[in-house]
């Protein structure tokens, strides 16, 4: 469904009016995204819609099945029935509703490749693009929530921030653990709690790159869990809406077990020594093991004892 509200869409209906503007084409798609598709037709995304002054809409679209379940327009148009040619589809749905002459308000992202093909479609029209025009109307729209928008970011938010508690524990069960594989760990999380997907790409920077504002590549190879400080920049889309957090964390450094009296097990009896050479005791030569070492040692000592008379 879409998100604007009835208020909102008549304010934006006025200002239409009152510029004298018959239509504004709003447009998203992988070359060029616009959030105002999505806020004013509920579709998310790979669309032209046109907004007329009168209230009604047309959405122009290649996924029906996408546009049926979750757009809330009046009209629906299938790019297939115009051999998928979106110039097409919009020449028609414009002088279907509008005829030969008119004003068509066109926002700052607007390809000027597709102005040009309207403008030679209709040379009685006017196409404009103003900076206090309806793009400016879309962004005062969207900047004052309404009840259930805050709703939906309180939603968002708590997700976010379950996702942020689990953090620690899942650093701590894998020792070792790339950038790469925290970076994995929360965009899974992010789905499997409900969310659309990540709102950016999700950064995360060990103690060598925390440093940088925005880590290229965004998370990589490097081992995670170095004493320090590092930090995830990431956040999540949940009904439309974003979130964006940077949490920042120091991995404790690992700390030698206490000693124990007894030897470490490289050089208990039955292992090969790995030292090379120990001034005063001829024994420790590489290859030999610790128990000759051990007995060569304690033949020094023995000796040492009777020479000084001790028993």
């Amino acid at each position: 469904m879409k998100i604007a509200t009835p208020e909102k869409l008549n304010a934006i209906l006025a200002n239409l009016k009152d510029r004298q503007v018959d239509a504004v084409l709003v447009s998203d798609f992988e070359t060029g995204r616009n959030k105002n598709l999505r806020y004013l037709s509920g579709q998310p995304s790979d669309a032209h819609l046109l907004l007329f002054a009168d209230g009604s809409t047309t959405l122009i679209v290649w996924d029906m099945i996408v546009a049926k379940q979750l757009s809330e327009v009046d009209r629906l148009v299938d790019v297939s029935d115009f051999d998928r040619s979106y110039r097409a589809a919009l020449v028609h749905s414009l002088k279907e509703k509008l005829g030969e002459k008119f004003v068509l308000e066109v926002l700052p992202t607007e390809g000027h490749f597709l102005v040009l093909q309207l403008q030679e479609a209709f040379p009685q029209a006017k196409i404009v693009c103003q900076p206090d025009g309806a793009a400016d109307q879309f962004i005062k729209a969207r900047a004052v929530k309404t009840a259930a928008e805050i709703e939906t970011l309180r939603e968002g938010a708590k997700v976010t921030n379950q996702i942020i508690a689990s953090i620690k524990d899942f650093i701590k069960s894998k020792p070792g653990l790339k950038e790469l594989d925290l970076a994995l760990y929360l965009e899974t999380e992010m789905k499997r709690l409900g969310a659309e997907g990540p709102s950016f790409e999700t950064l995360v920077a060990n103690r060598e790159r925390s440093g940088m504002i925005h880590q290229v590549p965004s998370a990589s190879e490097a081992q995670l869990d170095l004493p320090g400080l590092a930090l995830t920049d990431f956040g999540l889309m949940w009904k439309g809406y974003a979130t964006d957090v940077t949490v920042d964390f120091r991995a404790a450094e690992r700390r030698a077990a206490p000693y124990s009296g007894r030897q470490p097990r490289s050089i208990r009896p039955g292992h090969q020594h790995a030292e090379t050479g120990h001034p005063g005791s001829p024994g420790r030569r590489s290859g030999n093991r610790t128990h000759q070492i051990e007995r060569a040692e304690h033949a020094l000592r023995i000796g040492a004892r009777h020479r000084s008379g001790s028993s």
